[in-house]
């Protein structure tokens, strides 16, 4: 991917692994932003988006952020890779030449996926905080952890694994898994009777 960055007619070179600080950015101004205007604003518009129902609209954007991706990676694909002289970082031959990609191409899938974090992770905590017995709280604290535990085992799994050839069909497998979870998560979800809280 084209890793240069123009602004006012300075040229930065952009690291890959500094493009996943953004998530931690749109993490830490996504959550005040969703608390203080968009779920009052769904509330205002009929839509009281109970946390049941905000996890399940999280999991379609994180879902979705996996399709964005495998569309980047697919033009990615048809980009042409050769050595840049100039470039220290492109001693290996890996770098992009020709039909380049903006790594910023990268920025709307983390930002669906971080607004599908913020819905489905810090409303799942506060559920499974506020719905537990008092004797089970912590319990169910560490069974919330322990799913993220299993789910990053899973991608592990599939990355060591090389089932797939081409990252982008990985990418779309991922995002095709979303939704089969999305899908169980509904039909469970339905069911559940909320406990009051105090």
């Amino acid at each position: 991917m084209s890793r240069e960055l123009s602004v006012f007619g300075s040229t930065w070179i952009v690291k890959p692994d500094q493009m996943q600080v953004l998530n931690s950015f749109f993490c830490l101004a996504l959550i005040p932003v969703f608390e203080r205007l968009v779920y009052p604003f769904a509330r205002r518009c009929g839509l009281p988006l109970p946390p049941l129902q905000r996890m399940g609209v999280g999991m379609l954007l994180c879902g979705l952020s996996f399709f964005i991706t495998g569309f980047v990676q697919l033009s990615v694909n048809q980009s042409t890779l050769g050595p840049v002289p100039e470039d220290p970082d492109c001693d290996s031959g890996m770098c992009c030449v020709d039909n380049c990609v903006s790594v910023f191409a990268q920025v709307p899938a983390y930002f669906v996926l971080t607004a599908g974090e913020v819905m489905f992770s810090v409303t799942g905590l506060e559920f499974a905080y506020s719905q537990a017995p008092t004797s089970m709280k912590s319990v169910c604290q560490a069974a919330w952890l322990l799913t993220v535990a299993f789910g990053n085992l899973i991608v592990i799994i599939v990355a060591a694994s090389r089932l797939f050839s081409d990252p982008a069909v990985e990418f779309f497998f991922f995002g095709f898994c979303m939704l089969v979870v999305l899908g169980v998560f509904i039909f469970l979800a339905r069911r559940h009777r909320y406990v009051a809280t105090t």
